[in-house]
């Protein structure tokens, strides 16, 4: 008897209201019923000695184990006649898809990688499961090109994992955060890979199988046989430049609703990071761009939450460090407390309100500009480690205007003094520049989002149908 689909060794199965099914299809020689007993530390479970679940017949058998209730880890032994095959270490939990680039992928310094927890398994890129343990992602065990052309063989692998030096993510700090929060296992299915932009993650690539980025991570899921939680997704660094830029929120919008058409649940959450910084002189415009869509993304993508990054520490010039990871896997956490769990009591992330400008005086004892920033859903109000910093003002092109001068916090809003004295209209970004000093969250840690330029909610029209007068340069009669 042999299990050919629909559960592996030390797989994790998606909960649904509390209990797991698993479909199988196999191999068998004898002609009769599949019997299941599944058997935790204590013994079988209730209504799980010697159950039927299916049939076998003509060399296959096709067997059904629905209702497995959360928890783990179960060991499960199936039966026909004198045949029998026995699958340990499965759990019932939550399972995650983990996709992007690179800062997904985990490319953070591993002495100081957080320990495994038992409740805590990774589907890694050869299709196994295991214990998670750091790095989770290794290109080369998988057997799809797209990721290495020559899959490694296990000792190879077990070397790799051995010497290398990076390889800590946000994959292990989400998961166990979520289960302190929870309480169930939770498992991780590993697809990222670092430096592919929008067009390599094209779902219209799908039809290429292996050689596709999309085609492999459907591939990794299928074999789970399993419906997921939730998709976590950092990604947009390799989009960042004038040719790509431009069309980042149509290729996430596509992508989102290919992933969740072809994983059958429309209405999958999308956890999804905001890029952070890069220390590099490159233009930071598209950099921006990238950022402040991002941030826009959750207005035309339903069940799509983001949250940021910026302010987290480095390991190199792009990428998070192991301790920043912690933080952030926190954040998502946070975050699909709220999109996948319900959790009223913990908001989204905090995002802009309105931005305001609330004075124009020549009174000497007040700066000549004023400025409040309201933020929704901010928890415990706005602090600072330090002086608060991040916000710049700018003109239409984006050339830095006045300084300004003061930063306060007051609750959930932000108010900025400058000596700005036009009568223009200003523009306002927060975490202008790809390499930005910000330090501004709530009292969850939850950063405030980059954004901008954004004009004034209150900016003053120049005539009852225009905002402003752009002049070109004087042309050729």
């Amino acid at each position: 008897m042999r299990i050919e689909s629909g559960l592996l060794p030390g797989q994790v199965l998606q909960r649904v209201r509390g209990r797991a099914t698993a479909t199988l299809r196999g191999a068998a020689d004898t002609v009769g019923a599949v019997i299941a007993t599944v058997r935790d530390a204590r013994g079988p479970l209730r209504g799980w000695r010697a159950r039927r679940v299916g049939r076998a017949t003509h060399g296959s058998f096709r067997a059904e184990l629905a209702g497995l209730a959360t928890g783990g880890p179960y060991r499960i032994e199936l039966t026909v006649g004198s045949e029998r095959v026995v699958v340990k270490d499965v759990f019932v939990g939550d399972v995650w898809l983990l996709a992007g680039q690179s800062n997904m992928e985990g490319i953070g310094v591993l002495a100081t990688a957080p320990r495994p927890h038992p409740l805590v398994r990774a589907c890694a890129m050869n299709g196994r499961w295991a214990l998670a343990r750091d790095p989770l992602h290794v290109l080369e065990e998988s057997p799809d090109a797209v990721h290495n052309p020559t899959q490694v063989n296990a000792a190879q692998a077990k070397r790799l994992r051995r010497t290398r030096a990076r390889g800590t993510g946000v994959g292990i700090p989400f998961a166990v955060e979520m289960v302190a929060r929870t309480g169930v296992p939770q498992g991780l299915i590993c697809t990222a890979h670092g430096g592919t932009s929008m067009g390599q993650w094209d779902p219209a690539l799908r039809t290429r199988g292996g050689d596709s980025l999309y085609g492999s991570m459907l591939a990794s899921w299928r074999a789970t046989g399993q419906p997921v939680a939730g998709m976590l997704w950092y990604q947009g660094e390799s989009d960042a430049d004038e040719a790509q830029a431009a069309a980042y929120t149509a290729a996430m919008r596509r992508f989102v609703s290919e992933v969740r058409r072809d994983l059958r649940q429309p209405r999958l959450p999308f956890l999804m990071v905001q890029i952070g910084r890069h220390v590099s002189a490159a233009d930071p415009r598209w950099w921006n761009a990238i950022q402040d869509q991002q941030r826009r993304l959750p207005e035309s993508i339903a069940h799509l939450g983001v949250v940021g990054a910026a302010d987290l520490s480095l390991d190199d010039g792009i990428h998070i460090s192991s301790e920043g990871y912690q933080r952030l896997g926190v954040r998502l956490a946070r975050l699909a407390s709220t999109l996948v769990h319900g959790n009223r009591r913990e908001p989204l992330p905090p995002a802009v309100r309105s931005i305001r400008r609330v004075n124009r005086t020549k009174d000497q004892s007040e700066p000549p500009s004023r400025f409040e920033v309201r933020f929704a859903n901010v928890v415990g109000g706005l602090r600072a480690t330090g002086e608060p910093t991040g916000f710049t003002l700018v003109d239409r092109e984006g050339r830095p205007l006045t300084s300004i001068h003061r930063v306060r916090l007051r609750g959930d809003t932000v108010v900025l003094d400058s000596e700005y004295a036009g009568d223009g209209e200003p523009r306002l970004q927060y975490g202008r520049g790809r390499d930005p000093y910000l330090n501004i969250t709530d009292a969850r840690d939850l950063p405030l989002p980059v954004f901008g330029p954004m004009t004034l909610d209150n900016a003053m029209a120049v005539t009852p149908l225009a905002r402003g007068w752009v002049a070109s340069a004087i042309r050729p009669g």
